[in-house]
């Protein structure tokens, strides 16, 4: 005669829509996020999942979950100093109530025969499981279940396993029933059926409808390989995913509260970004905002008085410029350069330049109608500027930026613009010898930085004026700022032609995020970070850059050929520039001029030699992976 019916939970009463496994990697993500990522989430994973606890003399099948974590908070304590051992227990069971529930659903006929039972017979849980009692009665609470349920048997409070059959022997002792007076309901053929059997409990097999594939560990070295081969963009998945790791992980560590992508460039990376976070760190999400900005439009509000205004942003990137293009990258409308052009009585064309003998800006600075019209627009687009800021920061005085690079003009004449009471923190992609940090001025190139001599310089700064063109977006330049009533709203050209780049590389693009998306699915069942194949990630990129864009670079000269200057060189005159632009002669050199391979042949008509094109590159790519490994 039945006297207490018994229940196992997982995969009986509820049931995972994912592999136990990715509840513990999703919990050392979410953990080493909590951590500062003092500790990766890969450590934390393997010695939670591996802990080799000492007896201390007792003899027990499973550990308590207070002595596990007491285990591992011994093993990292002294890496984690400010966190006391009952924080990180406290967050360490939250968090992992809260994926549990996250992944969980109730199996709906086992819970219609639980309710059936419990009319008449006392229901008792029996489960081999990590986690205490009180996790499982708040699962059940959740589920509206745990009013059917007396009593919970869990192995690591017990120490017993029902594996073994010990923890059914502890339960019949302690209900005080015989054990054909026990039914045990549960989905495991061997733990839930026939071990208890040979006890002499009496069970009901209910095989789990809901299999989850086993859990295989993807070669993801394998797959950031194989992605340049899918579109020309997808070779620049891995190391764009690599910066947003980084730049995820900057902010945690930073406490930042706000990050503001820059247009253009920010557009596609502050969508990447986000669905990093959702998909690897849902839970601890950092707030980001599209910030429209542009050398033009932050340059102007940035500029001092006409009589202490030197100019620098501007000709220290260009000797000279003609007064139409100089005016305009200053923030002057077309009918406006016009009538300045014929008040001062020059043309638009003339060269102007810093020097003490340039006769045009000097006739520029005497103009009274320049020099009214330029305090006025001065004085007028940095109060507006001033207005769009703390549209996002609030009352802060924290600015945080996110960009491509390469010299953080944007965050030099931002910062210019606000004064010393604020403090600016850009997060670029990479940075040139030619960008400068100071105090409350810093700029950090997370996948490169010339200044810093970072790992793997030379892989990875080669060719980076691509990635602007890889991150085109789908609206033209911010020009200024305009005031509706209380709210500061950006103006953005119409020009077609700022936007031709986008449409052109738009499929590229989309391919190359659906391929970054691909591998971070993957990352987020594992327990790896990105940073974990950075050494293939860096193979995989010059690979890319070596063999494939050698071949394509028909198509990255079409790129050029589509960008249109919104700032200095506007007006397609050729001038002087510094001497930052005549270093990539130097950088191809590096390269052993694998970027002509292709180039030459094609100039003399020879493409029969092609295949001599792709031998060279690859012997080039050989020689060069050697170099960075020494």
């Amino acid at each position: 005669m039945i006297k207490v019916i018994a229940f196992d939970f997982f995969d009986t009463l509820v049931h995972r829509n994912c592999l136990p496994e990715t509840v513990l990697f999703q919990w050392a993500r979410e953990m080493s996020v909590k951590l500062d990522f003092r500790i990766p989430v890969k450590v934390l994973y393997e010695k939670r999942k591996f802990a080799d606890l000492p007896n201390n003399g007792i003899e027990k099948e499973e550990c308590s979950y207070s002595e596990l974590m007491d285990y591992l908070y011994d093993s990292i304590c002294n890496r984690i100093k400010g966190i006391s051992r009952e924080v990180f227990v406290a967050e360490s069971y939250a968090t992992e109530l809260k994926i549990e529930l996250e992944h969980l659903f109730v199996d709906n006929d086992n819970c219609h025969l639980l309710k059936k039972y419990a009319e008449k017979y006392p229901i008792v849980l029996v489960s081999d499981f990590y986690c205490p009692v009180n996790f499982f009665c708040a699962i059940l609470k959740h589920f509206d279940l745990l009013k059917y349920i007396n009593k919970i048997y869990v192995s690591s409070e017990i120490g017993k396993r029902k594996s073994t059959g010990n923890l059914y022997e502890y339960v019949i002792k302690d209900l005080g029933v015989c054990a054909n007076e026990v039914l045990m309901i549960g989905d495991n053929e061997y733990s839930d059926h026939k071990l208890p059997r040979r006890k002499g409990i009496q069970t009901r097999f209910r095989p789990n409808r809901y299999h989850v594939n086993e859990y295989r560990e993807m070669n993801i070295k394998y797959l950031i390989k194989k992605a340049y081969r899918k579109n020309l963009f997808t070779g620049y998945s891995g190391v764009v995913l690599l910066f947003l790791e980084k730049l995820y992980k900057s902010s945690i560590q930073n406490k930042i509260d706000k990050l503001l992508f820059c247009s253009r460039e920010g557009q596609n990376l502050l969508y990447l970004f986000n669905e990093y976070q959702k998909r690897l760190y849902p839970h601890c999400l950092v707030k980001t905002e599209y910030f429209y900005v542009s050398r033009r439009s932050t340059l102007l509000p940035s500029l001092a008085p006409i009589e202490k205004e030197t100019f620098a942003p501007i000709f220290r990137q260009y000797t000279e410029l003609p007064v139409f293009d100089f005016l305009y990258s200053i923030g002057f409308s077309e009918d406006e350069i016009e009538k300045i052009c014929s008040t001062v009585q020059i043309t638009s064309d003339l060269m102007i330049s810093d020097s003490n003998d340039c006769v045009v800006l000097d006739l520029l600075k005497k103009s009274e109608y320049f020099v009214t019209l330029y305090n006025k627009k001065r004085v007028d687009e940095k109060i507006k500027f001033l207005s769009y800021v703390k549209q996002f920061i609030g009352e802060s005085k924290n600015v945080y930026l996110v960009d491509i690079g390469w010299k953080g003009t944007i965050q030099d004449n931002i910062k210019e613009t606000l004064g010393n009471d604020y403090s600016l923190c850009g997060y670029y992609f990479g940075l040139n010898e030619y960008s400068c940090s100071y105090e409350n001025n810093q700029k950090q190139g997370l996948i490169f930085d010339t200044n810093n001599r970072s790992t793997n310089l030379d892989v990875f700064s080669y060719g980076c004026i691509h990635l602007e063109r890889v991150f085109a977006a789908n609206h033209g330049q911010t020009i200024g700022y305009s005031q509706n009533r209380d709210v500061i709203e950006p103006v953005i050209s119409t020009r077609k032609e700022d936007v031709e780049i986008f449409e052109y590389v738009k499929d590229y693009q989309r391919l190359m995020n659906q391929n970054i998306i691909e591998l971070m699915n993957i990352l987020s069942t594992s327990k790896y970070e990105v940073s974990d194949w950075e050494p293939a990630i860096t193979e995989a990129y010059l690979s890319f850059l070596m063999k494939e864009v050698p071949k394509k670079y028909k198509v990255f000269l079409d790129f050029r050929k589509k960008v249109r200057e919104n700032f200095g060189i506007v007006s397609k005159t050729k001038v002087r520039v510094t001497p930052f632009f005549f270093k990539d002669k130097e950088e191809k050199k590096k390269f052993f001029y694998v970027d002509y391979a292709y180039r030459i042949l094609d100039k003399f008509h020879l493409k029969l030699f092609y295949p001599l094109a792709w031998i060279y590159c690859n012997l080039a790519y050989i020689i060069k992976r050697f170099q960075i490994k020494q």
